[in-house]
């Protein structure tokens, strides 16, 4: 998987989250994650679970399976 496609998720969350105006502070208290679990799943998002994708997805309001999509 080349670097561009790696991170191709942490990009489309941290694009939700700006224009919704959530810090990633916030994002990581409404996913039930440490600062700290939300920082590596955002630096190796491919090794997050599915489960923890349609966390994310639910709590940035996006259709669930999108992030999966990607």
């Amino acid at each position: 998987m080349k670097k561009d496609e790696k991170h191709i998720i942490a990009r489309t969350v941290w694009s939700q989250r700006v224009r919704q105006g959530i810090s990633a502070k916030e994002l990581a208290a409404r996913c039930g994650w440490s600062q700290r679990t939300y920082a590596r799943r955002m630096a190796n998002p491919e090794e997050m679970a599915l489960r923890e994708t349609w966390n994310l997805e639910k709590n940035l309001g996006l259709p669930k399976g999108f992030l999966s999509a990607l």
